[in-house]
């Protein structure tokens, strides 16, 4: 008797759990072939933030292809403006090199006639000496002679010394004539070499800015090309991913929702995982920027 109702009990039980069993293999097959609201608003949401994400993607990439643009044609304008002070440094060497020429030769004519004149100073120097003398001993003799005054012949020899007195002061003052006409060319000799030497001086600074602002340029055309590269394969790579969830989300929105769709949704949560990990790195992606443009300001800042 007890073994019977041991046998009962145990079928008892044995039915009860299969149908539990039962019930749990339909309610989690029920719920592997279906999302909950909240997943499917999750999913719409996100397609929303993908489209928006393509839609920067595109922006930054046309921002690049205009600032590669600005930027080649600025280093073509710049590369042009380096030729033309290129001629000019090399016009203005030749002309500081003929004005220093000139200023050294007028310095140089200058200085021989400053020493003429000096020579010529000295003569006349040494000439009024002469007559001094000469004077003072034709004035001694006569008083000394008295009436035999005539017997004093230095006096030819004053006027000789008279005449040559004459002559160099003549040719003193037409030196310093022509001194003071070396003075001008000299000073305007100097002048011209100081604004030429001004001239080479700006044209060779600008120069050397303008080939900096060449290899700034092409450095930042570098980066921007870099830039771009990367903004395009991102944006190839996000495509991919992008519309395989997209296909996927409207596979599973067209599916019966009676029907086994467990393949489709692992597939479509898969694929959300796969778009996430996208955007987190196309959204890092959007925001790096290392090209600082000429006007200080950073290329295509979002």
């Amino acid at each position: 008797m007890n073994y019977i109702m041991g046998s009962l009990r145990l079928k008892q039980f044995s039915i009860r759990f299969l149908l539990f069993f039962s019930f749990f293999l339909f309610v989690f097959h029920a719920n592997a072939q279906q999302i909950s609201q909240e997943e499917s608003e999750a999913f719409k949401a996100q397609l929303l933030e993908a489209k928006d994400v393509s839609g920067r993607l595109a922006e930054k990439e046309q921002c690049y292809i205009n600032e590669d643009k600005n930027l080649q044609k600025r280093s073509e304008s710049l590369q042009a403006n380096v030729g033309d002070l290129h001629r000019q440094e090399k016009e203005q060497s030749a002309d500081l090199k003929r004005y220093t020429l000139e200023a050294s030769e007028f310095q140089r004519d200058f200085e021989r006639n400053k020493q003429e004149v000096s020579n010529i100073n000295a003569h006349i120097r040494s000439i009024e000496r002469q007559i001094r003398s000469k004077q003072g001993a034709l004035d001694k003799c006569k008083d000394d002679a008295w009436i035999f005054g005539f017997v004093c012949d230095v006096a030819a020899e004053i006027s000789g010394l008279n005449k040559d007195l004459s002559r160099s002061r003549a040719q003193r003052q037409s030196m310093e004539i022509n001194r003071n006409g070396l003075a001008k060319q000299l000073d305007a000799a100097s002048k011209r070499k100081t604004e030429s030497t001004e001239k080479l001086r700006k044209t060779q600074s600008s120069l050397t800015k303008t080939t900096a602002s060449i290899n700034s340029t092409e450095s930042n055309i570098k980066k921007i090309k870099v830039s771009l590269e990367n903004i395009r394969n991102s944006k190839q790579s996000y495509a991919v991913v992008n519309e395989d969830f997209k296909s996927v989300f409207t596979e599973f929105n067209s599916l019966d929702p009676q029907s086994d769709r467990r393949s489709i949704i692992r597939r479509l949560r898969n694929s959300s995982d796969a778009l996430k990990t996208q955007i987190s790195t196309i959204n890092i992606l959007l925001k790096e920027n290392n090209v600082k443009l000429p006007d200080g300001r950073l290329a295509c800042t979002q």
